[in-house]
């Protein structure tokens, strides 16, 4: 049973990592929005955004709310395998 959980627990310190490594090979967008308001105010200069630009923010604004959420729980998830294998130790130490 131990050798079940840790294989588990190996697999969701995997996808954290990954998800992590995601992060921050995607997080230079961050960068990007720094820069995206002077764009901005100079496409305002020549006009409003398009509809397809607007949408696209929108579902890259989702998007980053999907990734935040799916890291809290992949923490929360791991979290909580901690602490049952630190239960299960300390019963079979007993």
């Amino acid at each position: 049973m131990n050798v079940i959980f840790f294989a588990k627990l190996m697999n969701v310190a995997g996808l954290l990592v990954l998800l992590t490594a995601c992060n921050l090979l995607g997080g230079c967008d961050a960068a990007k929005k720094k820069e995206d308001p002077k764009q901005q105010k100079a496409q305002s200069g020549k006009g409003k955004e398009s509809v397809i630009d607007q949408e696209l923010q929108k579902q890259y604004d989702i998007y980053q709310e999907i990734i935040k959420y799916q890291i809290e729980q992949d923490k929360k998830m791991i979290k909580q395998s901690e602490e049952r294998y630190k239960k299960l130790k300390e019963e079979s130490d007993k």
